[in-house]
């Protein structure tokens, strides 16, 4: 018996081990490195070394101009005062939330399945390249595993403990709710639903003083957390609120609009999202499971990449199909309450999320299911607990090397990434990486005559990189002037020109100009250019 614990306690160590490594190794050389991470340092910058105030609000929502509150700042002014503004102090914040997402994965699984599939579980998310990737740089989303794993066990104890859940749990529900409204939009709507559906089942069994006190505990606590934002609110007589409502009615009526097409897409792209997330497989971007339906319907000859698809498509559905019919059975079936009120919480969760994410589903990328991580390997875990109960004992080796292939192909494809990032050839005209682009602004530095440097790039380039090297340079002193248009620059000025590397072929560009030095940064090519 002692032996299986120390065996059951070395794996537990190791697996965390291997996802620290993999959540630090190289973290400021590999860093990514975009608009909105300049954007927070530049932020950041003023608060601790200039004594500027800290903000009410937070970073902008995606296509909209509500704000979310400025939780996501202050984790990153508490570490620009603790270790120096510098790019990778601004990712400790993001990197330690991964890091301990890690135990309390394993502590939200072991809560219905047995320690041995929670630890095999567990081991499979560390490795994760979704999980690692949306670990190694500063974004407001990346936190968000950790404080919906922190949110889903908090609410549950509650569920279930009624007013006997101790103090505790009440403030990690209360910081986990308070936090997380901040930090992403998903988070604002889901989680008060959630809260608010399981108080609602909670006093419908039990109507305390006590209970009440502790939700109103959890309410207020919260509140304090958003204090700077509701009070930024009062001043601007909630118009940002306002920005929420709007941006909430326009995705509703949307989605009401072309509800099957909607749904259509809900149910594939949750599949795709599923699948990457617990393999890597597939595309890490953009959902193609819709195009390529489309795509092959038209075709009658198909190649052997068709072929691949579709059986991708097809094995994706049938693992996400599987994985709700079997959240939903096993929470109609399990008798023991404690169990069932867990995976309760994970069905009103899971099910609240396929309906807020219907009514914007055209408009999502895998990177917005970051809210939903765990949701796959709770399906994997069933999937394990019905070979073990239907088959004989004779099968487990297939589920032992269904495992090792899963966290085998998300190596691979880390270890695919870590090559780019060793070899300096990650960025493009879409990724920016740290340790990449500091080499560039250094070589524009040593190249320009004087302390104002002339900016010139069109498209991609100008929107992924401007602010990057904006940040670089003023922090060597450099003003910088940029436009995408090279008539509007000064003639007699060195131009610096970014645009992919000149083993893609020359730059394009218009004008009397001539190239009078280059360099190349892996995918990305610097160029000065000079009046003829």
């Amino acid at each position: 018996m002692n032996n299986k614990k120390n065996i059951f306690i070395v794996a537990a160590v190791l697996i965390l081990l291997i996802g620290i490594f993999l959540r630090t190794h190289n973290l400021r050389e590999w860093l990514y490195f975009y608009p909105d991470q300049a954007r927070d340092i530049m932020l950041v910058e003023e608060v601790v070394e200039e004594g500027g105030e800290w903000p009410s609000y937070g970073p902008i929502a995606a296509r909209a101009n509500f704000q979310l509150g400025p939780m996501h700042y202050y984790f990153q002014i508490i570490s620009g005062k603790l270790f120096g503004v510098t790019p990778e102090a601004m990712a400790y914040p993001d990197v330690l939330f991964a890091i301990l997402s890690i135990p309390l994965f394993f502590y939200f699984m072991s809560r219905y399945f047995r320690y041995g599939s929670s630890l095999a579980l567990a081991g499979l998310y560390s490795v994760s390249f979704f999980a690692v990737e949306y670990s190694r740089f500063a974004w407001n989303p990346n936190p968000i595993p950790f404080f919906v794993l922190l949110f889903l066990i908090s609410l549950w104890k509650l569920i279930f403990h009624r007013e006997k859940t101790g103090w505790l749990w009440i403030t990690a529900l209360a910081a986990a709710l308070g936090a997380g409204i901040q930090i992403h939009t998903w988070l604002l709507l889901l989680m008060p639903a959630t809260l608010f559906l399981g108080l609602v089942f909670v006093f419908r069994k039990n109507q305390s003083w006590l209970l009440a006190k502790k939700t109103l505990a959890i309410l207020v606590l919260a509140a304090t957390l958003n204090a700077p934002q509701i009070i930024g609110e009062v001043k601007n007589n909630f118009t940002n609120s306002g920005y929420f409502w709007e941006l909430f009615a326009g995705s509703s009526q949307k989605g009401k609009e072309n509800f099957a097409h909607y749904l259509k897409l809900d149910i594939l792209n949750h599949s795709q999202a599923n699948a990457h997330i617990v393999s890597s497989l597939g595309p890490k971007l953009d959902f193609k499971a819709s195009s390529a339906i489309k795509r092959m319907t038209k075709e009658k000859n198909w190649e052997k990449e068709e072929y691949l698809a579709l059986g991708g498509i097809l094995a994706s559905l049938l693992f996400t199909i599987f994985g709700y019919a079997a959240l939903i059975y096993f929470f109609i079936k399990e008798s023991d309450r404690e169990k069932k009120y867990f995976l309760g919480t994970v069905v009103l969760y899971a099910g609240l999320s396929f309906l807020v994410m219907h009514f914007v589903m055209e408009d999502l990328s895998i990177r917005y299911f970051i809210h939903l991580v765990f949701v796959p390997f709770v399906f994997l875990g069933f999937l394990v607990k019905i070979i073990k109960k239907r088959f004989s004992r004779k099968i487990f080796p297939a589920v032992a090397v269904l495992f090792v292939f899963l966290a085998a192909a998300n190596l691979w494809n880390i270890a695919k990434e870590a090559r780019a990032h060793a070899q300096k050839d990650r960025s493009n005209e879409r990724y920016v990486v740290l340790g990449e682009i500091e080499p560039m602004a250094e070589y524009i530095i040593s190249r320009s005559p004087e302390k104002t440097i002339y900016f010139f790039a069109q498209g991609k380039y100008m929107q992924n990189y401007f602010k990057q090297f904006n940040y670089l340079f003023h922090q060597s002193g450099y003003a910088v002037e940029k436009d995408e248009d090279l008539g509007s620059f000064p003639s007699e000025k060195k131009i610096y020109m970014l645009w992919h590397s000149s083993r893609y072929g020359p730059p394009e560009y218009e004008g009397a100009y001539r190239v009078t030095d280059q360099k190349d940064f892996g995918q990305v090519g610097i160029y000065e250019l000079e009046k003829k």
